[in-house]
């Protein structure tokens, strides 16, 4: 992979939500391309270790596991505390998921649910991290 993002820029460590599969799952080989130290976040551990030991085999990097369902409020806080040690440069946002359907054919608890899932955690994480960011002046999200 060609590099694109320069881990001295923005700091030695990325997180990824939703980095089980898909989408998560590209961006976080890109970053461990790159060099970048991994924190990978999803719902499914058990193949966030095996994308992480796969990746620091590979590019030679650190990662972390966090097992955490960003549908609930308590996952943003799990995902602070297992981090707080590290100097966290990139956020990349991505869990969520979507219900196609008619609004009033949906119970409140399902879209409620999707609010904090595409919505509100990523607020949550956004303004966590990047008040560590902005005090370091350096640091991007996604």
């Amino acid at each position: 992979m060609k590099t694109i993002i320069d881990k001295n820029k923005f700091g030695p460590w990325a997180i990824v939500t939703g980095a089980s599969s898909g989408i998560g799952k590209g961006f976080a080989q890109q970053l461990a391309a790159d060099g970048l130290n991994l924190v990978l976040v999803a719902r499914r551990v058990s193949l966030l270790e095996e994308l992480g030991s796969e990746l620091a085999k590979e590019f030679k990097i650190q990662y972390r596991t966090i097992e955490a369902d960003l549908s609930e409020e308590s996952a943003i806080k799990k995902i602070s505390e297992a981090t707080d040690d590290l100097e966290v440069g990139i956020l990349i946002s991505n869990a969520g998921t979507g219900n196609v359907g008619k609004f009033f054919s949906v119970e409140l608890s399902e879209h409620s649910y999707i609010l904090q899932l595409n919505a509100i955690s990523h607020l949550s994480l956004i303004h966590y991290f990047g008040k560590k960011m902005a005090s370091r002046e350096r640091g991007a999200f996604f």
